[in-house]
C-alpha cells in the first residue's frame, strides 16, 4: 500500500526536475541574447554618429556618408561591393548587410571611436558598421594617385573580412586570428601586405599570451599584424581555407577556439605555437 501523501510529493518533484533540466538550455538562450544585446548596442553607439548623413544602398553595403564626399561614394560603392563579392569567395555566408560609413577626415574617426589625435587608421570595424577613411583624405598622394593607391590596398577587404567572420562563427576567436585573417584575404585580393622594415619576425616576436591579452596595446602594431598574418598563412598551408572554414563551423556551433583547432588541425595551443616557431623561419616570405 503506498505510503499517504508520497503521490503528491513525485508530482511536485517532476516540475523541479524539468526546470533543472532546462536551466542549461535558458543560461545559453540568455547568454547568446546578452550577446546580440551587446553588439547592437556597440552599433547604436557607433552609428549614432552618422546621423543626418546621406544614404545609398547597395548589394552589400547600407552607405553613410557626409555630403561633401558624394562624388566619391559614386565610384566606391560599387568597388566595396566587389570587394564584398570577393571575401565571400573565401568565406561564404548569407544574408546581412553591414553599415560602411565614409569618413572625411582623421578627426571623424578619432570622434566616432574616442581616440586621440596621434591614432590614425585607413578602416575600422566595430559592431556590424565599418568606418573608412574616404580615399579624399589620404595623405601624401594626389588627385588620381589616391584613387589607385585605394584600389592597390583596399582596406574595405579587411574590415569586410572581420564582418564575414563575426557573422559566421558570431565571436569566441582571438584577435590575431581575425586580423591574420583579414590580412591574409586581403593579399589573396589585393596583392597588399603591411611590411615594415621592424615588422619581420626575424627581429623578435610576441609571444601568444601577449598577442591574445594585449593585441591593440602591443608597442610595435605592424609586428603584430605580421605575426598574426603568418598564423593564419600557416594554417592555410595545413589544410587551406578549407581547413579554416572548418574552423569556423566549429566556432559557430559553439567550441572554444582551441577545442576547435585541436578538432580540425589536431594541434592544442602550446603545440601550435611550437610548430610555428618552427616554420616561419624556413620560408623567405617572413
Amino acid at each position: 500500500m503506498r505510503a499517504r501523501g508520497c503521490e503528491k510529493t513525485r508530482k511536485n518533484f517532476l516540475p523541479v526536475c524539468a526546470l533543472l533540466l532546462l536551466l542549461p538550455v535558458l543560461f545559453f538562450l540568455w547568454l547568446n541574447g546578452a550577446e546580440n544585446w551587446g553588439r547592437q548596442l556597440s552599433a547604436l553607439a557607433v552609428r549614432r554618429h552618422f546621423a543626418g548623413w546621406q544614404e545609398r544602398e547597395t548589394d552589400y553595403f547600407k552607405i553613410r556618408y557626409p555630403a561633401a564626399e558624394a562624388e566619391a561614394v559614386s565610384w566606391l560603392a560599387p568597388v566595396a561591393d566587389e570587394a564584398a563579392r570577393q571575401v565571400k569567395k573565401y568565406l561564404p555566408f548569407e544574408g546581412g548587410k553591414p553599415w560602411l560609413a565614409i569618413a572625411g577626415s582623421q578627426s571623424a574617426i578619432q570622434k566616432v571611436f574616442g581616440w586621440g589625435e596621434g591614432m590614425g587608421v585607413l578602416g575600422v570595424y566595430k559592431a556590424e558598421t565599418i568606418v573608412l577613411l574616404s580615399p579624399s583624405a589620404w595623405q601624401g598622394k594626389d588627385g588620381q594617385e589616391k584613387l589607385a593607391a585605394f584600389y592597390a590596398a583596399n582596406p574595405l577587404v579587411h574590415e569586410y573580412t572581420h564582418y564575414a567572420l563575426e557573422k559566421r562563427a558570431g565571436g569566441g576567436y582571438p584577435r590575431w586570428f581575425s586580423e591574420g585573417l583579414a590580412s591574409l584575404l586581403q593579399y589573396f585580393v589585393t596583392g597588399f601586405e603591411w611590411v615594415e622594415e621592424c615588422s619581420t619576425l626575424r627581429h623578435g616576436i610576441y609571444s601568444i599570451a601577449e598577442l591574445e591579452r594585449d593585441f591593440d596595446l602591443l608597442p610595435d602594431q605592424a609586428l603584430a599584424y605580421r605575426q598574426a598574418l603568418s598564423k593564419v598563412c600557416y594554417l592555410f598551408e595545413l589544410q587551406g581555407m578549407e581547413g579554416i572554414n572548418r574552423l569556423i563551423d566549429c566556432l559557430a556551433a559553439g567550441i572554444p577556439f582551441w577545442q576547435a583547432m585541436e578538432k580540425v588541425y589536431g594541434t592544442e595551443r602550446k603545440a601550435f605555437y611550437f610548430h610555428w616557431q618552427q616554420w616561419y623561419p624556413e620560408s623567405v616570405f617572413w
